[in-house]
């Protein structure tokens, strides 16, 4: 217990905090003029079945009506770096750039405008710059791996024999005392 202790302070409120929270309907109309091609964003999906925070990767934007674009969390990490270096900020990025593998074409989503709530922006050097730290291992150090690994499980799946005669003395040494309960024979 700390004596004399009172609860810190408040820190004064900002005197203009009527644009902090604005309805969900205004944020939509001024989001149609931020919502570019390649861009990444997250938001709220109200009508979801999978996915409720989709991260999209922008290919189109029809204001008022729906979105479309890659959805990474379809995607395995490779193809979601793959998909930022080339899609993220390019105004170019559209579904063209993907069609051809199947793969990222199974990532393809359309949402409808109406159901989109608190779009967030997403930096993607910085997600890029993240992704880039994540170790990967070499495959000579995974094969290491799985070697010390194999060695571990077989040394004491199959004990030598000086290994098991330790143990039966051991047993022998504790006596019926310390062997649990007696079972009757009949």
């Amino acid at each position: 217990m700390i004596p004399n202790s009172t609860p810190p302070t408040p820190a004064p409120m900002p005197a203009n905090v009527s644009g902090l929270f604005q309805s969900v309907q205004n944020q939509q109309q001024q989001a149609s003029n931020y919502l570019n091609k390649g861009r990444l964003i997250t938001f709220n999906y109200s009508r979801w079945i999978h996915d409720p925070y989709p991260l999209l990767i922008l290919t189109d934007v029809i204001p008022n009506v729906r979105i479309r674009g890659i959805n990474l969390h379809y995607l395995t990490f490779p193809f979601v770096k793959t998909m930022l270096q080339t899609g993220c900020t390019s105004p170019q990025f559209s579904y063209q750039n993907v069609k051809g593998n199947p793969y990222i074409v199974g990532a393809f989503r359309s949402y409808k405008w109406q159901a989109i709530r608190q779009v967030r922006y997403l930096d993607c050097q910085f997600i890029l710059a993240v992704m880039a730290t994540v170790r990967s291992f070499d495959p000579s150090q995974v094969q290491a791996i799985r070697r010390a690994v194999q060695e571990q499980i077989q040394q004491y799946s199959q004990p030598n024999v000086t290994q098991l005669q330790g143990q039966n003395v051991q047993n022998q040494n504790m006596g019926p005392q310390n062997m649990g309960p007696e079972i009757p024979t009949q």
